[in-house]
Formats: C-alpha cells, structure tokens, sequence
C-alpha cells in the first residue's frame, strides 16, 4: 500500500509532494505528478522510518501547473495555473508561460496574473500580456498565477 500523504504548495513557490508505503517506492510511478517542465529541478529524497516501519519517498520541485486556491469572494476556490520564476528570466516571461498554459487547459484567455510583490516599474492594475497584473499578498513568494475571466 502506498499513499500520497502531503500534496502542497510551499511559502516559496515549490510543490511538495510526499508518499508513504509499506514497501520500496518506486520513483517513476509517482513522475506523472510531476510536470514535463519540473523534471529538470526535481529534487526527490527517498528514505525508511525504522520506527514505523515505513517506506517514504519526498519530491520537490519548483511549481509549474495548475493549483486550486481559496481567495476572498463569492467563488471562493479557484484554479490557477502557477510557474515558479526558475522557469523564466523574467517576471513578464512567466504570466506569459502560466497564460498560455492557462489557456490550453481551461480554454479562455485569464483576465489575471498575480505575484507577491510586484516587481521594480511595474504598477498594480497594469496589463501584462494580456493579463490585469496585480499584487497578491497570498501568493507564494518567486510565483506568478494566472486565472479568473470576465463574467460581466
């Protein structure tokens, strides 16, 4: 038996994952969690808890997909797609990546992008590839998400 036990996003933009078993864990079964962009900084740690005699396998990588957040508002869980600033130089680079990506999950446009802190000469509420590029001070540090559409 084996078992996804943490499946979460950390302060710092990086997706954790965390899998307990009764028996050596295999690596490769657990890659399809893993985004095709992610594999090249995955970071994976396997181990065994003699105490409780438990196999467990540890995967981190810088986000790069989508992820559902709870933010204020009348829809109060909503899907973004994530990209963790290792993946462009850029900060304008990655609402570029996360709206494409964006799009050809959720086929529409996002109408928002959103990131910690903004960054030198940017302004809130300025328009970033498409995207109304805001403030988020519970967005993970190093990310830009994108989502949201216009239901007027």
């Amino acid at each position: 038996m084996q078992k996804m036990t943490i499946n979460e996003l950390t302060h710092n933009g990086w997706r954790r994952l965390k899998i307990v078993g009764d028996a050596m864990i295999d690596v490769e079964r657990f890659m399809r969690h893993v985004p095709l962009a992610a594999r090249g900084h995955l970071v994976t740690n396997a181990g065994r808890d003699d105490l409780l005699g438990l196999f467990t396998l540890e995967m981190l990588y810088p986000v790069y997909g989508p992820y559902q957040v709870m933010i204020p508002g009348p829809k109060k869980f909503r899907t973004l797609m994530f990209v963790h600033r290792t993946y462009a130089a850029r900060v304008s680079e990655c609402v570029d990546l996360a709206r494409v990506e964006y799009f050809a999950g959720a086929r529409f446009a996002p109408m928002y992008a959103y990131v910690q802190n903004l960054p030198s000469g940017a302004e809130d509420g300025m328009v970033v590839h498409g995207c109304i590029f805001l403030a988020a001070e519970w967005m993970p540090a190093d990310c830009v998400a994108t989502g949201g559409c216009d239901v007027g």
